[in-house]
């Protein structure tokens, strides 16, 4: 049985604590004091025998473990004679790791001072070198972290919350405003910022309603399901996330920040999967859901239109593969359509250019007038018809061509006079009261005065006119495309002037208010009419410009000679904000019935557009040129194929670059993907009916001739073993428009 180490009994010895700081200073020579050194390191021997008073003698009090009871006993004095010298006390194996402790402590404590308390020793904190985008920012903490007042970098490290400093990222990537799809939710304000994907959260809310109600189920993965039992997504009360989140910095210079792990988007959406190859939701209409800005459809073209060419378009010519109508954006992500000239000029321009039997549009036309109101001293008035001769036209406001009343809207007498004849027949005017003929006067002497004014005052008069009826003045283009000594109005002045010598000669008399005496008709007025009437007989059409004066409707008519007429299309876009309004027609209610309410202004300009958006007219604008509503109701014209918005990051992407780097780029490497729809019609009748309206309808995606695009063709290569299946592959986390800093 082993030996005991040390006595325990409290007469015979003492126990030795290890967390005493103190040791007799005779314990090396193996003769340690009984007591040993009191916690301030002072000698305590004296007090190893003390002698006691007892009756009248005093007796020795040594204990056993000291030596017990001395012979000789105290002294008289009651002093002890063998009390052994004091020694000096020695600081125990813990006080003295305790001391060193401390001193390593104090060193390193101050060698941290030493090393990071200046601006240069900064990275001696950091915790990993910073990636490449922000390797400037290397010595600048605070520019990241945030600090209280100053710039010390250990109050730098002690950062409040992580929201706190995901507002300094915000400080430097721009979170600028840009709409998403038409709807201002999806701007990528600072206030939505940190909200996921930067969007509100009111928006958010209805897009994971939908998706919660959507037909789309796949089993959950494994690693998720226990991954639900954790404290969840860390967000603050506002549902904002930090971005550190998901970007990871000071992981080296190389460490891509925008590098995620799928599983970190799997676990915020409402509805996981497990791989895209595998069960990822299958597309819905993809990439045809966005309304087509020019009416285009390949399967029409390439089944029927490209094959008759002979018949319809001698100087036509097929495309020889997808290049020859489209070209990669710089960036290599998006196929834009090329120009007219590269892509339709060779079938279309010339159609635009001929002189076909399209008569042009009308810009100017002078009503007809029931015979009988010659009686009434209109003056000369050279369209003429007998009573009931023609179909009820309706009143004076349908006879008018819509420019012409445009003009004539900002004529008070005009103004009257349409009013007085609402609902008047002109071609049937036998019954009419006086109130009634004294309109058809001011109507007639209205358009006179119109016709002299323009002639006399030119572009000046006109430009007052238009401005006067549009309410404003006009900007620089809308004068370079109307009004100018050079421009399209400028000759429409040539032709009117040549229109009304014919028209009206002679007649210089205001309002036509010339009377014959005792109320009988005005006999020089008909015989001028006469005379007129045999005289154009012998006249043949004139031109001025694109401008054709036609004697046997009394109209002067515009025919455009080239793509992108300016004139007309100014018109186009002034009038089609107007049309479908609010206020105005609806796309059922064509003709016009509802405008009767509506100021003669935005009468003529809705009218306008529904003239030019017909399909006989020439040019036929509109019949390429997509339509659009826009989000505050008016419509707007899509003059340019689609250009992708600078700066804008929807939910999805796609890049053609490495697509077409690997397939080629002919038609066939094309036709992997973008397949012709063998469903759709070939033929378009309702681009020949009269009464066809463009479709501005929003939700409406005119087609394209291509059948949808299926998860199925895309996870043929993108596997994980080849070309990858990573969620930021296709799909945007921040979403809005992020233009760079200026």
């Amino acid at each position: 049985m082993p030996r005991s180490l040390a006595d325990y009994d409290s007469d015979r010895g003492h126990y030795a604590r290890a967390e005493q700081p103190w040791v007799c200073g005779r314990a090396c020579e193996g003769t340690p004091c009984y007591i040993g050194p009191d916690e301030q390191g002072r000698c305590q021997v004296h007090l190893e025998c003390v002698p006691a008073l007892r009756g009248d003698r005093w007796q020795c009090t040594r204990p056993v473990a000291a030596g017990g009871k001395c012979a000789q006993g105290p002294l008289p004095d009651g002093t002890c004679p063998n009390c052994p010298a004091p020694c000096q006390p020695k600081r125990s194996l813990l006080a003295r790791r305790r001391v060193f402790t401390v001193f390593v402590a104090a060193a390193a404590l101050g060698s941290l001072f030493l090393f990071a308390g200046g601006e240069s020793n900064k990275e001696f904190l950091s915790p990993g070198r910073l990636s490449v985008h922000h390797h400037a920012l290397q010595q600048q903490c605070t520019k990241c972290h945030t600090a209280e007042e100053g710039h010390d970098v250990l109050k730098t490290v002690g950062a409040r919350n992580a929201i706190d400093q995901s507002f300094k990222c915000v400080d430097c990537h721009r979170f600028g405003a840009g709409s998403m799809h038409g709807d201002a939710s999806f701007r990528g304000r600072r206030d939505n910022a940190l909200h996921p994907h930067g969007v509100a959260p009111q928006r958010l809310a209805v897009a994971t309603d939908r998706i919660k109600n959507s037909d789309f189920q796949a089993d959950r993965p494994a690693w998720l399901a226990f991954a639900s039992w954790g404290p969840g997504i860390p967000k603050d009360d506002e549902g904002r996330l930090a971005c550190a989140l998901c970007h990871q910095e000071h992981r080296g210079a190389k460490h891509d920040l925008k590098q995620i792990s799928e599983r970190r988007c799997q676990v915020c959406h409402v509805k996981p999967f497990h791989a895209f190859s595998q069960d990822h939701p299958e597309f819905t209409n993809y990439p045809y859901q966005r309304r087509m800005r020019i009416h285009f459809d390949h399967s029409a073209h390439y089944g029927l239109h490209f094959g008759n060419f002979q018949r319809l378009m001698p100087e036509g010519r097929k495309p020889e593969s997808c290049t020859t109508c489209h070209a990669p954006d710089p960036s290599g992500a998006k196929m834009l359509v090329r120009g007219f000239e590269q892509s339709c000029a060779s079938c279309h321009a010339r159609e635009i250019q001929i002189e076909s039997g399209l008569p042009g549009v009308p810009f100017l036309r002078l009503p007809a007038l029931d015979e009988a109101a010659l009686k009434w001293t209109i003056g000369p008035w050279p369209r003429t018809v007998s009573s009931g001769s023609l179909p009820d036209d309706g009143g004076p406001i349908d006879q008018l061509s819509p420019f012409m009343l445009l003009l004539l809207s900002t004529d008070a007498e005009f103004r009257e006079a349409q009013r007085a004849l609402s609902g008047v027949n002109l071609t049937r005017l036998q019954t009419a009261t006086p109130a009634q003929q004294e309109a058809v006067r001011k109507f007639a002497a209205a358009i006179r005065r119109l016709f002299r004014e323009l002639a006399d005052g030119g572009e000046r008069s006109l430009r007052r006119r238009l401005e006067s009826s549009l309410g404003g003045p006009l900007d620089r283009e809308m004068r370079g495309a109307v009004v100018s000594p050079r421009s399209t109005g400028a000759l429409l002045i040539d032709a009117l002037r040549a229109a009304g010598g014919r028209w009206f000669p002679g007649s210089k008399a205001e309002g036509g208010k010339r009377k014959a005496e005792g109320g009988k008709p005005a006999n020089a007025a008909i015989s001028q009419l006469s005379t007129l009437n045999s005289q154009l007989s012998t006249l043949s059409r004139r031109r001025f410009g694109n401008w054709r004066v036609r004697d046997d409707d009394f109209s002067i008519r515009y025919r455009p000679r080239l793509h992108a007429d300016p004139f007309l299309r100014f018109w186009l876009d002034r009038s089609a904000p107007l049309f479908n309004s609010k206020r105005g027609i609806s796309h059922d209610d064509a003709r016009g019935v509802r405008l009767a309410g509506r100021p003669l202004r935005e009468r003529a300009l809705s009218r306008m557009f529904r003239q030019l958006a017909d399909p006989a007219v020439p040019g036929s604008c509109v019949k390429c040129h997509t339509v659009d509503r826009t989000s505050n109701g008016p419509l707007q014209i899509n003059w340019t194929s689609y250009r992708p918005e600078p700066y804008t990051h929807g939910f999805t992407r796609f890049s053609h670059h490495p697509h077409l780097k690997e397939l080629g780029t002919g038609s066939k490497a094309c036709s992997t993907c973008h397949v012709r729809d063998g469903n759709v019609k070939l033929f378009h009748p309702q681009f020949t009916r009269r009464d066809w309206l463009p479709n501005f309808d929003p939700a409406s995606a005119l087609t394209s001739g291509f059948s949808a695009i299926k998860r199925q063709d895309c996870a043929k290569c993108h596997t994980p073993k080849i070309a990858g299946q990573s969620c930021l592959q296709c799909h945007n986390y921040h979403v809005g428009r992020f233009p760079p800093r200026e």
